[in-house]
């Protein structure tokens, strides 16, 4: 009994180390931002699509319908207040962008703001490294206190997709899928841009949907039940 015992407490150990080995990408590291970006073109804001976990063991894999809608905002600034002391370009080689995450319910007048200050070098535009941590908090978001980058996966035409990266292990580590308008991203879209992460080695499983009312998924629902009815009703007659 003792042996058998001993000889599962190893499986489960060389379990869980296969485990880390294997996700050796999901602890932050560069992604690989995209390169001749032109900042100008991303400033404004954007909305919400897919906030993607990349958690190193992500629990409840699966897409999630939230109440609520994710804005971002960048700015291009010269100089910011920030957690009460004043940040500034260092240069004109090392510039500094504000993002302001601003998220609202539906269904509720709950409103949470976060702001970020960031800096990056002008030849590397797509990596922006915080100058300090975030302002402002969300415990039901489970946004830690960020201190970390902020890498630009992709931007092309009106979409955008920002990773998040902590710079601890078990921070925050995620992206962010942007459009500029409130329409949900067409399929196509969506799929290689979950292509593209996958292949820069993060993982996909866990997908917090902002940004479209609880009923799309309703719908979607009551159209995949109607459909089912009417397949057991054609079985039946037939």
């Amino acid at each position: 009994m003792l042996k058998l015992l001993i000889y599962f407490v190893i499986l489960i150990f060389l379990k869980i180390s296969t485990a880390y080995e294997s996700r050796p990408s999901q602890f932050c590291m560069n992604v690989n931002p995209q390169k001749g970006l032109d900042i100008d073109k991303i400033l404004g804001k954007w909305y919400g699509n897919d906030i993607i976990e990349h958690a190193g063991f992500s629990t409840d894999p699966g897409v999630y319908y939230y109440d609520t809608c994710a804005e971002i905002t960048i700015y291009n600034v010269r100089f910011a207040n920030f957690a009460n002391k004043k940040i500034s370009s260092i240069n004109d080689e090392i510039l500094l962008l504000e993002l302001t995450w601003e998220e609202r319910g539906y269904y509720d007048s709950e409103t949470t703001i976060i702001e970020y200050a960031l800096q990056f070098n002008r030849a590397t535009p797509g990596f922006w490294v915080t100058v300090d941590k975030q302002k402002g908090f969300s415990p039901a978001l489970k946004y830690n206190q960020f201190n970390g980058t902020i890498q630009v996966v992709k931007a092309v035409k009106d979409q955008l997709v920002l990773t998040f990266c902590g710079l601890k292990l078990g921070e925050s580590f995620f992206s962010i899928i942007l459009t500029r308008n409130l329409q949900p991203l067409p399929f196509d879209d969506l799929d290689s841009t979950y292509k593209l992460l996958r292949r820069r080695g993060l993982t996909t499983d866990h997908v917090r949907r902002v940004c479209q009312p609880r009923n799309n998924s309703n719908t979607t629902k009551s159209s995949l039940i109607i459909l089912i009815v009417l397949i057991f009703l054609i079985f039946i007659i037939n």
